[in-house]
């Protein structure tokens, strides 16, 4: 099996023989000129490297806008798109928490905002430039 790996490691490396036709395109030696296959010194291992092909911009597509229209008469998420509307503290918080609690099987206190702002201090120091 070893002398195996090692033949197909030399023989690759080997420019084709005279008198054979092979048929080869500019992307297949583009991707084979960034191959290289390394055997070690006491052929032990046998070392491959393969980069990942580029793919030509030209092929690319762009993303199909999927967001339908929303119609508020006919669709059913009409309520879902009036309480996105909504001020979100004239939502029921406590609701959506209990919710986010029975989704995720946490704690309710994750889900509640932080208190940074109440204990900020409402005149803080000014920067000097001199100090």
């Amino acid at each position: 099996m070893f002398a195996c790996r090692r033949l197909v490691a030399i023989c690759s490396q080997l420019p084709p023989p005279q008198g054979r036709n092979y048929t080869t395109t500019k992307a297949l030696l583009k991707s084979q000129s960034k191959q290289r296959i390394v055997v070690t010194d006491d052929g032990s291992t046998i070392v491959m490297w393969h980069p990942e092909e580029e793919f030509p911009y030209e092929h690319t597509k762009p993303l199909p806008n999927i967001r339908p229209r929303l119609d508020e008469a006919n669709s059913a998420l009409k309520l879902q798109h009036r309480l996105e509307q909504i001020e979100p503290h004239y939502r029921n918080e406590r609701l959506e928490i209990e919710a986010l609690v029975k989704m995720t099987y946490t704690t309710k206190h994750r889900w509640y905002p932080n208190n940074k702002k109440k204990y900020e201090d409402p005149n803080p120091p000014v920067d000097r430039e001199g100090l």
